[in-house]
């Protein structure tokens, strides 16, 4: 990702479909108003004018020189790449002291093969960093955390970062970019849910002119119905309280345990997402390997789907994914996708059943 020119109106800030769902087109893409840190020596040439801070490599050496850097106005990724495995817990706790004041957004991208033998304690780190971002940042339009196999989680883990997160959403008021994926943390239950919840509706309260809206709790095999509930009632209020969201996507594949009753009250969020906000451009729901559940079912999220197509003229891009359902009949799910293309005709799908 790119940065680059001056800087335009937060009402500038698009997300556009078909880009991945990092891009934040705030700036302009221009590698010269980025910086890449790979070395101490990278980190020494940190300019005022670089607004993107890219960190590939948790080193703690490397973080020394950042305690001269101003950050404000700065998009801060810790989007590392390295072979080695890394010292997660050591590099946030180093990083925690450093103040990071007034940031335009934080990204903290951790692939699976760096957590995956991680602990709560790690991901404690992670969160004591966070509460330090809220106490001298409340001016972020950018939050977004991916965090994808760390299958060691716990519960009170898990719960300590959301109660984290939501404080620094407490804190700021102009949010237009979130994003949170924690992909494969199959031993959370419904109650991290809540926790989840809980966050989104501090987002919604707070945020009146969200632009992207992204959640992939994939995997999570122990969540039931109740927590279908947690997350819908949240959402709804999202939906409700913004009609500016560009782009949204919500994965919940492989929650076996949910029912009929969990898929129609997804269905009545969906279409409170639709009624609400009409500048949709990009849509995207994943339900795979919801065994319980039989495509005859389905009708609550084919009028969700239909109320979604009918309200947003700008749409351009719909993904709709429910794999691996219980045995039944295809045809309300073939009728969907016949009525999709009739009615978006031009919009790129993406449908599998």
């Amino acid at each position: 990702m790119g940065c680059s020119g001056s800087v335009p109106k937060d009402t500038d800030i698009v997300v556009e479909p078909g880009e991945s769902c990092e891009v934040l087109t705030r700036f302009d893409e221009s590698k010269q108003k980025q910086v890449i840190i790979s070395n101490l020596l990278d980190a020494q040439v940190i300019k005022d004018d670089h607004n993107t801070i890219i960190v590939r490599k948790l080193d703690c050496q490397m973080l020394t020189p950042l305690g001269d850097v101003n950050f404000e106005e700065k998009l801060l990724i810790i989007e590392p790449q390295e072979q080695n495995s890394i010292d997660i817990k050591e590099f946030f706790s180093t990083l925690s002291q450093i103040p990071l004041k007034n940031l335009f957004g934080i990204k903290i991208h951790l692939g699976a093969q760096y957590v995956k033998s991680s602990t709560d304690n790690d991901l404690q780190e992670i969160t004591k960093f966070i509460k330090a971002i809220s106490q001298t940042s409340d001016q972020l339009r950018f939050v977004s955390f991916k965090i994808p196999g760390w299958n060691q989680l716990s519960n009170k883990g898990l719960g300590r970062f959301l109660v984290g997160l939501k404080s620094l959403l407490q804190k700021n008021k102009r949010v237009k970019f979130f994003e949170l994926d924690f992909e494969n943390a199959d031993k959370v239950e419904d109650i991290i849910v809540e926790n989840i919840a809980n966050c989104i509706h501090q987002l919604a309260d707070n945020n009146k002119c969200i632009l992207h809206f992204s959640l992939n709790l994939n995997y999570w095999i122990k969540c039931t119905n109740e927590a279908v509930q947690y997350l819908v009632n949240s959402i709804i209020k999202l939906g409700g309280a913004n009609t500016s969201l560009k782009y949204f996507y919500l994965n919940l594949s492989s929650w076996g345990l949910c029912t009929k009753k969990g898929l129609t009250e997804i269905g009545q969020s969906l279409y409170h997402i639709a009624d609400s906000n009409q500048h949709l451009k990009y849509f995207g729901l994943e339900m795979e390997d919801w065994w319980q559940c039989k495509q005859p079912e389905s009708q609550a999220l084919v009028q969700g789907f239909l109320k979604l197509s009918q309200s947003n003229s700008q749409i351009k891009q719909i993904l709709l994914n429910f794999s691996n359902w219980g045995l039944g009949s295809q045809e309300p799910f073939q009728k969907l996708e016949e009525n999709l293309k009739k009615i978006l005709p031009k919009v790129e799908k993406q449908i599998f059943f």
